[in-house]
């Protein structure tokens, strides 16, 4: 038989564990997901400059379309092609460009075609240079309407409660063009 003395400690022990438990399993259910860095976000729209910690943005063309002129080659495609042409300026450091993103109202995430690196708009961009450039994205044709451009800091920088960029493009399900769009190559001047 085990003396009251030491039932009182075994009990005391366990209730202590089990309450640090179920404390432990509150705060596992309540904490906030460490994945995701919290935004705040600037929306603008087409033709509005956007500034975030290192550079200005503003989105210059936002066009849909099924085929693209390649330096006089054509590409088609049954998806929809976003082209979505901006001017980046430096503002502090250089800036990489490497958080681009076109989302859908239903949520998805696109990231611009990896092929057509020359459109975009030339990296590093340098504090003292407007870099200028396009993306393309290819998504499902239904997907147009609230399409934004999803600009962010550079993934490899500390960016707790950063803020990013969203920009409405201002597209719509019926906006794909039927004619070839050109896709000219990036390019860099002074900012003045």
């Amino acid at each position: 038989m085990i003396p009251p003395h030491r039932q009182r400690t075994t009990i005391s022990a366990v209730s202590t564990v089990v309450v640090a438990l179920a404390l432990v399993a509150v705060m596992a259910a309540t904490a906030r997901d460490t994945t995701v860095a919290p935004r705040s976000w600037n929306h603008i729209g087409v033709g509005e400059t956007g500034t975030i910690r290192d550079l200005s943005l503003t989105v210059t063309d936002a066009r849909a379309t099924g085929t693209l002129d390649l330096h006089g080659t054509p590409f088609t495609s049954s998806a929809a092609l976003v082209v979505v042409q901006a001017d980046v300026a430096a503002t502090v450091d250089a800036t990489y460009l490497g958080q681009v993103w076109l989302t859908t109202s239903d949520g998805r995430r696109y990231d611009p075609r990896d092929e057509w690196t020359s459109a975009q708009p030339p990296i590093p961009a340098q504090p003292g240079f407007t870099v200028t450039g396009s993306w393309v994205f290819e998504v499902p044709p239904d997907g147009l309407d609230g399409a934004e451009l999803v600009v962010d800091n550079d993934g490899a920088e500390f960016d707790w409660y950063d803020v990013g960029l969203r920009v409405r493009l201002g597209l719509d399900d019926g906006a794909i063009e039927q004619q070839m769009l050109p896709l000219p190559e990036g390019s860099v001047r002074v900012t003045s």
